[in-house]
Formats: C-alpha cells, sequence, structure tokens
C-alpha cells in the first residue's frame, strides 16, 4: 500500500523531502500539482474542480488500497478526492470529519509552536507519528 503525499500551495513536492527521508517505508510517491514545480497540462484551467479532477486521474494510477496525505491546499483537495472517489456522499459539513475519521481511520496531530510548514520544521515529530500512526492500522 504505498504512500501518496499531496503538497500544498504555493509550494512543491519536495516540500515532503525531510518527512519521506526519514520514513521507514520505500513505497512513498510524491505528486507534484500542476504549475507548482512542474508545467500545467495543456488547457488546465486551474480551478479547484480541476485539481480536483487530477488529482482523482493520479490516484486512479496507483494501483489498490493508499495512505493519502495532503497538507494546506493538498489536504483540502485529499479530502474532496475522497468523498468524490468514496460514495459520493456530500456529508453535511458538521457530520464531515467525524464521519471522514471513521471511515478512513483518520487521526488529528497538531504541532505546538508551529508555523505553517510543519512538516519542514519537524520532520523527525512528522515522521514518528506518521509511522506510529501506520503500526497501528
Amino acid at each position: 500500500m504505498p504512500a501518496v503525499f499531496v503538497h500544498g500551495v504555493p509550494d512543491t513536492q519536495h516540500v515532503w523531502d525531510a518527512v519521506i527521508s526519514r520514513l521507514g517505508r520505500k513505497d512513498v510517491v510524491t505528486l507534484s500539482l500542476p504549475g507548482f514545480g512542474c508545467t500545467a497540462p495543456s488547457g488546465f484551467s486551474s480551478t479547484k474542480e480541476a485539481y480536483v479532477e487530477w488529482l482523482l486521474a493520479q490516484l486512479a494510477a496507483i494501483q489498490g488500497p493508499i495512505d493519502l496525505v495532503g497538507h494546506d491546499w493538498g489536504g483540502l483537495l485529499v479530502v474532496r478526492a475522497v468523498v468524490l472517489w468514496g460514495e459520493k456522499d456530500p456529508y453535511a459539513a458538521v457530520e464531515f470529519g467525524g464521519r471522514l475519521a471513521e471511515k478512513t481511520r483518520a487521526r488529528f496531530v497538531s504541532f505546538r509552536a508551529c508555523s505553517h510548514w510543519w512538516q519542514l520544521e519537524r520532520p523527525t515529530d512528522v515522521t514518528a507519528e506518521l509511522e506510529r500512526f501506520w503500526g497501528s492500522i
């Protein structure tokens, strides 16, 4: 089961390098959002919907179940992709977080005294949390 990392905006896939280099797994895929570290496809509209459709196509090309990790805009795209890829059930906002966590065994982790770029500031801690989570499932 590969781990797929989706970066935010205006970052590139390299925002994950410090975390990935510390992971004990080698089945890691980092995606580059179109226009961020790579050229956007011809005719790409750069809307939220276009990015979600692009992400869904990338995920569909990966065999089997995946561990999906997102940050910033990448996190928003991941959540939207999970909804569209799953049951196509648009949950009410109040219920969505609980249902998503229940269905995906998600867990929220916060790193105190960190800025928005926690994976750059505390890569060892982030890696430990990911390894601990993946070891528990």
